[in-house]
């Protein structure tokens, strides 16, 4: 007869046993991920809160956290890419190396390095800050800690001068210190080649003593490739022939195509197709302008904007910043969005004027005071106004307001130049001085050759409802009047339009 109770006896004792050896085998991979995945955890608090307080109080967390978020690793060469016609014929002739790679593996690990002192050098948007700030976290790592000894610290240039020479000649150690300057063209100067070269001389013997020191500069800072530093006044000690150390130059490269693809997949997810479609289109569009890892930062809020085709560098900008005008004011009931706009435009105009005016002694920055008080007579409160990486104006630690990139402030030079122009025949004359902003003379110029006439952002006379000429004939005009021709620039406040065909 059977038992019926030792068949289910026996049932149930091998179900337990073998869900035993199920959970047995699952706990292992279970346990290895929540390990895995609990660390990373703690390590990024950890990393994150050093580099806040390593950085504090020049980079924000936020400023930090973006220049990590879908970063493309930076790539330099030896020729200047600005030397062609179009960056992407940049690829052909010159080698290529990733940077990051060249300072971790290969600089910051010799111990007697006799190359000391480097200059990277860029066009504006290449990335230069974002390379710094990349080079820092990864040279801070744990997986860096083992192989590079060195202390390391970065520190902006355009900053208080006199404090940031007291913070680096606090330092310890120096002969033992990686030191990252960023921004040496944001210090605030004349544009004059001797007086550059003084102030390049200065901070060189202020960073003398460090044992790697790492600079970024506009490339069109210098007048020519031969005005570049090259032989410093520093002298050799302990190696071969002596003499004196010279500066190490290199490039940053555009993005090429396999970059554009890589920023792009990281940008938008899978089940966003349509506007991955889109953003081809607009970098096809474009032209090589999106080779700039700054404007292809904001492919996804120009996918968002949906602008008919983009010609120009001005024209991004202009829709980049329209866009967060509206998204400002969108943050207000609909009957006070209009005014709040033309408020913030206004106020925008005005501390772009008190820079300009106030450069030399302040650099790109307005003081909290001053910028409350310009809010203030627009009825604008900044506490309201959201500051944040991808926004147009930026905050320090102090309150003091800078726009979040240097380029951003020379459209609004262009723009305010170009809206206050006088003419004479064929001279276009400014009423500011572009000699430290070679960005926006290129603003300047992409308006006349593109035979721009109509902007998404007022202009002076637009706040009284003044602007009533037939804009299609004005657009008609200039694009006969602006036929095949040359800019030749006068002065830092005028040029001369030369016509090849009439």
């Amino acid at each position: 007869m059977i038992d019926i109770k030792s068949i289910f006896d026996i049932a149930f004792s091998w179900v337990i046993n073998e869900s035993n050896l199920f959970i047995k085998t699952l706990t292992l991979p279970v346990l290895y991920v929540a390990i895995t995945k609990g660390w990373r955890w703690i390590y990024k608090k950890i990393k994150d809160a050093n580099e806040k307080r390593n950085l504090h109080p020049f980079y924000s967390s936020q400023t930090i956290k973006y220049a990590k978020q879908n970063y493309i690793r930076t790539k330099c060469q030896n020729i200047d890419p600005a030397n062609e016609l179009n960056y992407k014929s940049t690829f052909a002739f010159s080698t290529k190396e990733d940077l990051l790679s060249f300072f971790l593996n290969k600089v910051f690990k010799i111990k007697d390095n006799e190359t000391r002192f480097y200059l990277i050098l860029a066009d504006s948007g290449m990335g230069k800050s974002t390379f710094m700030l990349n080079l820092f976290s990864r040279a801070t790592s744990l997986m860096s800690w083992f192989s590079i000894k060195s202390k390391i610290k970065l520190f902006p240039l355009g900053e208080n001068l006199p404090d940031l020479t007291a913070r680096i000649q606090r330092i310890e150690n120096q002969h033992d210190t990686i030191l990252l300057l960023d921004g040496f063209d944001e210090i605030p100067t004349v544009d004059n080649n001797n007086n550059i070269k003084e102030k390049f001389d200065h901070i060189i013997d202020l960073v003398k003593n460090f044992k790697t020191v790492i600079i970024t500069c506009r490339t069109h800072f210098f007048s020519s490739e031969l005005d570049e530093p090259f032989e410093l006044k520093v002298k050799k000690f302990n190696t071969n022939g002596n003499g004196y150390h010279q500066v190490k130059k290199l490039y940053i490269s555009p993005f090429d195509e396999i970059d554009i693809r890589k920023y792009i997949n990281k940008s938008f997810r899978i089940y966003q197709f349509r506007r991955k479609k889109t953003a081809y289109e607009i970098i096809h569009n474009t032209g090589d302008l999106m080779v700039r890892p700054m404007l292809l930062s904001y492919i996804t809020d120009l996918t968002e904007i949906n602008r008919q085709k983009l010609r120009s560098n001005f024209e991004v900008y202009e829709s980049l910043i329209d866009s967060w005008m509206n998204r400002e004011s969108n943050k207000y009931e609909v009957s006070k969005r209009h005014e709040f706009k033309y408020n913030l435009v206004y106020f925008t105009y005005s501390v772009v004027r008190y820079i300009h005016s106030n450069y030399e002694t302040n650099g790109l920055y307005i003081p909290l005071e001053k910028a409350v008080s310009i809010a203030e007579s627009f009825q604008i409160n900044l506490d309201d106004i959201e500051i944040k990486s991808r926004s147009l104006l930026n905050r320090n630690s102090l309150g003091d307001y800078k726009f979040s990139h240097k380029s951003i402030f020379e459209f609004f030079i262009a723009y305010l130049s170009y809206m206050g122009r006088d003419i004479d025949g064929d001279i276009y004359s400014f009423p500011f001085d572009l000699s430290l902003y070679d960005e926006s003379k290129n603003f300047i110029e992409e308006i006349i050759k593109f035979d721009k006439t109509e902007f998404l952002l007022p202009v002076i006379d637009e706040r009284k409802d003044t602007q009533n000429y037939n804009k299609k004939l004005f657009a008609e005009i200039m694009k006969r009047r602006n036929l095949e021709i040359n800019i030749e620039w006068l002065t830092e406040r005028s040029f001369k339009l030369k016509r090849i065909n009439t």
